[in-house]
């Protein structure tokens, strides 16, 4: 659990989805809220807020999948 909280990119995702929440129809979301629900989702329990934010975000076409990086 504290490995999670000292991960640099669990902010970066916060500010994405809160820069992006009215294009992509995201929940606001605060940045102790998605770590806890993060930790509840490692540990299988199904969580509304990853649920909602893995449906809300944009999937790669199967072009990009394809491309070289």
């Amino acid at each position: 659990m504290e490995d999670l909280r000292r991960c640099w990119k669990v902010p970066y995702i916060v500010f994405y989805c809160n820069l992006f929440e009215k294009k992509l129809d995201l929940i606001d979301l605060g940045l102790n809220e998605f770590e806890d629900a993060l930790i509840e989702y490692c540990g299988n329990e199904c969580n509304i807020t990853i649920v909602h934010v893995l449906q809300k975000l944009p999937k790669p076409s199967p072009t990009d999948q394809n491309r070289p990086h």
